[in-house]
């Protein structure tokens, strides 16, 4: 588990200069995270990610939207996940 404590974001992926870099998450619950932008719980800025085996839950973007996960100009693949209790103005699971 991944828990963060409602002190930030829980995990970020930040490559704007390898956009084409690739990651996979797998087997963890990520909760707890409370961020005033986007992607309380997995913010990803650039690059591709696959998300796998995952609960997302319980994450707040106090101020913007995708409050268990954010992506922006990247590419996420998600397999056999749960998003749950996660709350933002807008996409309170996920927004791209």
């Amino acid at each position: 588990m991944i828990d963060g404590g409602q002190n930030g974001r829980v995990v970020s992926f930040d490559n704007p200069n390898s956009p084409n870099a690739f990651s996979i998450i797998d087997g963890f619950t990520i909760r707890n995270g409370q961020w005033d932008a986007s992607g309380a719980g997995i913010n990803i800025y650039y690059g591709n990610l696959d998300l796998v085996n995952l609960i997302i839950e319980n994450n707040e973007s106090t101020a913007d939207d995708g409050g268990g996960f954010s992506i922006e100009y990247g590419h996420t693949n998600i397999y056999n996940c749960l998003i749950r209790n996660n709350n933002a103005n807008r996409g309170g699971g996920l927004v791209k």
